[in-house]
């Protein structure tokens, strides 16, 4: 008897700790694979949430966790596929697009991610896609003072998207105007940018036979009166902005780095280029 009642409540047990694990949310099987470091699989747990046509707290959540996962992933992905690459070359039986047979990306296309292939430094890039689409379905989002930096260069390091250099400027001047006073890390991130973007015009002014991508240059620029000018006020607006990160930013590294670059720009050392050119 004492066997069969045990036998009972064993099952009974067993039967609530699976309901509770099927039960278990898309979000906190993500976060529970996240604190694993298995940062893909965490990604599509939240695939129920991701692909539901309903609105809900937890979509918005899992839209902006979503977008966090998916840049992490950039650097993980680009390496996972490069492993994969190099595992198969040559090898006969391999037929079609490899970045298909390979899987990953498929599956996050199916989700919504957004990632490019990029092929100046041979990696995946994740463009937001995730953060557009929390921003269109919850345009009062908690997220979106950040989401609206992230979304003005939508993961390129330098200017090189759907809008030209000056309209970039334009876009983080008016982002800095608005979240100026608002304590956003990001605020930095669109200070050093502005800096950025300032520095390699001065640079391509006042150092136009700087060696470049293309190779040496074939005939050399003269810098002239004009030129000068214009790039007195290119150096001041980038000396400012880097001013305002050293003294401010919540980032170290940024801090410092931003104090190597105006040092580099006051002894206006022919560097910045870089910063509007892939090496």
């Amino acid at each position: 008897m004492r066997f069969l009642t045990l036998f009972v409540v064993t099952i009974c047990l067993m039967t609530f700790t699976l309901s509770f694990g099927e039960t278990e949310s898309p979000l906190e099987k993500s976060e529970a694979l996240i604190t694993e470091l298995k940062f893909y699989d965490a990604l599509i747990a939240l695939e129920p949430l991701l692909t539901d046509d309903k609105k809900s707290e937890e979509q918005e959540k899992a839209l902006w966790l979503a977008n966090m996962l998916s840049k992490r992933l950039e650097r993980i992905l680009s390496d996972d596929y490069q492993e994969f690459y190099q595992a198969r070359k040559g090898r006969g039986f391999i037929k079609g697009d490899l970045a298909k047979e390979w899987g990953k990306i498929d599956i996050l296309y199916r989700l919504g991610a957004g990632f490019d292939w990029s092929e100046p430094g041979g990696v995946f890039m994740y463009r937001y896609a995730f953060l557009k689409r929390l921003v269109k379905l919850y345009p009062n989002t908690s997220w979106r003072p950040a989401a609206e930096y992230y979304l003005i260069l939508e993961g390129n390091d330098i200017p090189r998207g759907p809008l030209s250099i000056d309209e970039t400027l334009k876009a983080l001047d008016a982002y800095v105007k608005k979240y100026e006073k608002s304590g956003l890390a990001e605020v930095y991130l669109a200070y050093l940018d502005i800096a950025h973007i300032n520095h390699a015009r001065w640079a391509f002014l006042m150092h136009p036979n700087v060696e470049g991508p293309c190779g040496p240059v074939v005939f050399p620029v003269k810098v002239s009166e004009k030129d000068k000018e214009d790039a007195a006020v290119l150096k001041a607006e980038a000396l400012k902005y880097y001013g305002k990160i050293i003294v401010g930013s919540p980032w170290l590294y940024q801090r410092e780095t931003a104090l190597r670059y105006y040092k580099e720009l006051k002894q206006n050392k022919a560097t910045g280029h870089n910063f509007l050119w892939y090496d």
